[in-house]
């Protein structure tokens, strides 16, 4: 039903650099915040909540912080702790600027980290 997701998945994360970048440097999984299916995550299972007629899966919650905005993306540790969220709709270019603006910050914490 998200307009803007399908348009993102189409339009962005199809697009032959957003592609390119992402997968050289990160492990790209898409995921519907909508799933109704238990998952299970670094060890833990997550299950559909329902509030009524709608619900979510547990498991977006937690990722994107309980700020559910359609589409995010999540940039999540091996721990699986949720480093930052971007929310929104991005043009191909606009999140290629975004994301590799964020992969410089990683870097430049896990180096600081590291001394």
């Amino acid at each position: 039903w998200c307009g803007p997701c399908k348009l993102m998945d189409k339009n962005t994360f199809h697009n032959e650099q957003v592609a390119k970048y992402v997968n050289e440097n990160f492990i790209p999984v898409k995921f519907n915040a909508e799933s109704t299916e238990d998952i299970l995550f670094i060890g833990k299972n997550y299950e559909w909540v329902t509030n009524g007629r709608v619900g979510i899966q547990s498991l977006a919650y937690v990722l994107l912080g309980g700020e559910l905005r359609y589409p995010s993306v999540a940039i999540i540790n091996k721990e699986g702790q949720t480093l930052i969220v971007i929310p929104g709709f991005f043009y191909p270019d606009e999140f290629l600027s975004i994301i590799k603006e964020v992969k410089t910050q990683l870097d430049e914490f896990t180096v600081k980290g590291k001394n």
